[in-house]
């Protein structure tokens, strides 16, 4: 008996502290809009830190092996299910570049039940005491289970993840100075060339899913629209319809722009739906759009789960 005791204690010892270093790991994965029609797949990995904190990485990628991988803290209220993250440092790059001038993001995202979806604007800003801002945007997340899990924790027979690849426990945590703190060269971040972009971009595309439309004033009697795959090509596919008629049916979107003419000049009130068919290899089913009156493009990112529509309503002017 004097060799049971202790062994019973130790195995209880080695479970407890197994048990201690298996720590809830959250996955979000979602996708970024930014000002000038691009979008990215932005994806977390977050464990609690202390209190309502958490910490993690943050995956900003068009192709996986093309991604940034950012060190990110979390502020997160639960019982108002809001999240507010702020990427701290690179930690590297592995050839991700973008059009827009990003920097590191900062978002500050809150759950709408009507919508499903963790969403909120994001700006992006340079390192330092003397941050510059960046590129403006939008951040998504609508992946219900994820959303779920993040605010009400994991289920009980759920499997603990292992947090070996995460970061320690922060509190009060100021990031160490890095070589490389943003998306793009740092010499390339000047008021000259800021200014020179402002006048190119236009603003940050609408976001549009069931239950969130856009409605335009339009000019002219025809709506042009260019339709792709702004992140990576994953086969999603969508029907387009304009008032009731297809436009484009069963089309698989590619990162080329596809343009479609659309005639509306027999009414002045004219709706457009984007039909999810599948969510391809890299849910949700994500589409960007372009849709021009004469010479004036709105950028539009269409996003739904299968078999749901985004709608554009379009209300002509006509004999203004």
């Amino acid at each position: 008996m004097r060799y049971l005791l202790p062994f019973f204690f130790l195995t209880a010892l080695g479970c407890c502290h197994r048990a201690a270093a298996q720590e809830t790991v959250y996955k979000l994965t979602g996708f970024i809009g930014i000002q000038g029609g691009e979008s990215f797949t932005y994806e977390l990995q977050l464990k609690d830190s202390t209190a309502n904190l958490l910490s993690g990485y943050a995956y900003t990628y068009l192709q996986k092996n093309k991604d940034v991988k950012a060190y990110i803290t979390a502020e997160i209220n639960r019982s108002e299910k809001t999240l507010r993250i702020r990427e701290r440092s690179i930690i590297y790059n592995h050839g991700f570049t973008s059009k827009a001038v990003m920097c590191l993001v900062n978002s500050e995202l809150r759950y709408s039940e009507r919508e499903e979806a963790l969403a909120g604007k994001l700006t992006t800003m340079t390192a330092g005491a003397g941050a510059l801002a960046c590129a403006e945007g939008g951040l998504t997340f609508i992946n219900k289970t994820e959303i779920f899990r993040l605010f009400n924790g994991p289920s009980d027979t759920e499997q603990p993840a292992r947090t070996a690849d995460l970061p320690p426990h922060v509190v009060n945590e100021t990031p160490k100075k890095e070589v490389r703190t943003s998306y793009v060269n740092q010499d390339s971040i000047n008021k000259a060339r800021r200014a020179e972009l402002a006048a190119r971009i236009p603003p940050k595309p609408a976001e549009i899913t069931e239950g969130k439309d856009k409605t335009y004033e339009w000019q002219s009697s025809k709506v042009v629209m260019e339709i792709w795959d702004g992140n990576n090509e994953d086969n999603d596919r969508v029907t387009v319809e304009c008032n009731g008629q297809v436009v484009l049916s069963n089309y698989t979107l590619r990162n080329k722009k596809h343009t479609i003419t659309i005639d509306i000049s027999n009414n002045e009130l004219n709706i457009i739906n984007i039909q999810a068919l599948n969510e391809g290899g890299d849910p949700p089913n994500t589409a960007n759009i372009r849709i021009w009156d004469g010479e004036t493009g709105y950028d539009i990112v269409a996003h739904n789960h299968t078999d749901k529509k985004a709608t554009i309503k379009i209300k002509r002017n006509i004999g203004k």
